[in-house]
């Protein structure tokens, strides 16, 4: 879990920073769409999650692929 620290990086961004609101982000990792969606079946995750729901004003649960994990290329 992590909290948005209030910056956002000009050198690091490839357009203009933009402002954002204060939010939470938990990233988690899954090796499949199958598995993080049986994983919300788990009881105590439910609970867990359903506690933090309460504290949200919006809620919005995105999924990514992993396209680079910083390996260098070999040639």
């Amino acid at each position: 879990m992590f909290k948005f620290s209030g910056f956002a990086s000009a050198e690091g961004s490839l357009t203009a920073p933009k402002g954002a609101d204060d939010h939470i982000v938990i990233v988690t990792y899954w090796r499949s769409f199958e598995e993080h969606e049986r994983s919300h079946a788990d009881h105590v995750f439910k609970e867990k999650f359903g506690v933090l729901a309460t504290m949200c004003t919006d809620t919005q649960e995105l999924g990514y692929e992993l396209l680079w994990q910083g390996v260098p290329e070999t040639e």
